[in-house]
């Protein structure tokens, strides 16, 4: 069972934060969409373009249900937001006493951070209006689960990574 898991959007630092965190706390990091690569023996924007929509969001549910029963640190990948039974296993852990937080960031931030805001063919739609639309069907969900929130827009990943730690119950943890 994890200590902690991270949540959040693309490009909310999830797994830079897990990283500072796991060399404050001593745990393993363990991040779904690398077990998404392990299960299916290619990279996850691979899987999305070659099987589709429907195998990448069960695949992605299979390795978060995977790691969600690992120790350490879970980064769960941000599309989980979607699945009901993940969403449920968050609540149930909260439960147990797991320390989840949510990660996110204002806007301009994760589109700098996704590389969204470079420029594009205006074929390819309004990316800032998808985004957010994306970011606040997410953040609802993941609001499901009570999680801790910390907005990481001005914050480097060392300090998010001290803010976690400052609420970690070191005994549950370890």
């Amino acid at each position: 069972m994890p200590g902690i898991v991270i949540l959040g959007v693309s490009g909310a630092g999830k797994s830079a934060v897990a990283v500072e965190l796991g060399a404050l706390t001593g745990l393993e990091v363990v991040e779904s969409v690398d077990l998404v690569e392990k299960n299916t023996g290619v990279d996850a924007s691979t899987l999305l373009v070659r099987e589709g929509e429907s195998a990448f969001e069960n695949a992605c549910q299979i390795a978060a249900m995977e790691a969600l029963e690992t120790d350490g640190i879970v980064v769960l990948s941000a599309g989980i937001a979607r699945s009901a039974i993940v969403l449920e296993r968050l609540i149930d852990l909260k439960s147990q006493g797991i320390l989840l937080v949510e990660l996110y960031a204002d806007l301009a931030t994760l589109m700098r951070r996704t590389g969204l805001n470079a420029p594009r063919a205006v074929g390819l739609g309004p990316t800032r209006r998808m985004l957010s639309a994306l970011v606040d069907e997410y953040r609802e969900q993941y609001a499901r689960c009570e999680p801790m929130t910390i907005d990481t827009s001005l914050m480097r990943a060392q300090h998010v990574a001290e803010r976690i730690f400052a609420h970690i119950d070191t005994n549950a943890v370890s």
